[in-house]
């Protein structure tokens, strides 16, 4: 019992965030696909234009300038950034050929796309009823009542994010 005690604030802050990733986490992730979006634009285009043209003053003005377009990018336009990121990273895992990267990583962009509709909200809201679930029982309460509430709470956040367009 005594390390509950010792962790109930650890259990507690859980607790609330598992609730605010429920409920908002795909609106509040806007803020995070802007800081990565912007770093992904920067870094591919350091990469790809040091490799053309060996210049790193170029580099430098593409990096920064891709960082600026990519911060406004990825907040603005949350989902296709999201679904850039996602396809890009599988393209390149399944190849390393860059005229193949791109075509999967388009084709493979508009599937996520689509299907990031539904699966952003689902994923906050399953994640951040786990994350209560796993506060609630570790504090002490009864499976029996932890888990229609983590449900109701998965249910609610799921609801409350699907019907923002994101």
């Amino acid at each position: 019992m005594d390390g509950v005690a010792v962790d109930l604030p650890s259990y507690v802050i859980l607790a609330l965030v598992g609730a605010v990733v429920a409920i908002w986490g795909s609106q509040l992730s806007r803020i995070i696909s802007s800081i990565v979006f912007g770093a992904f634009s920067a870094y591919i285009l350091w990469k790809y234009s040091f490799q053309l043209w060996s210049s790193f003053a170029i580099s430098v003005v593409l990096m920064l300038l891709g960082l600026f377009i990519g911060l406004a990018v990825g907040f603005i336009v949350f989902r296709i950034a999201l679904s850039i990121i996602s396809a890009y990273i599988i393209a390149s895992i399944i190849t390393t050929n860059p005229i193949i990267i791109l075509a999967l990583t388009i084709v493979l962009a508009l599937i996520l796309y689509v299907l990031a509709r539904v699966f952003i909200p689902a994923l906050f809201a399953i994640t951040g009823a786990l994350m209560v679930y796993k506060a609630l029982v570790s504090l002490g309460l009864s499976i029996v009542i932890s888990i229609p509430i983590c449900i109701l709470l998965g249910v609610v956040g799921f609801y409350n994010q699907f019907k923002h367009w994101i």
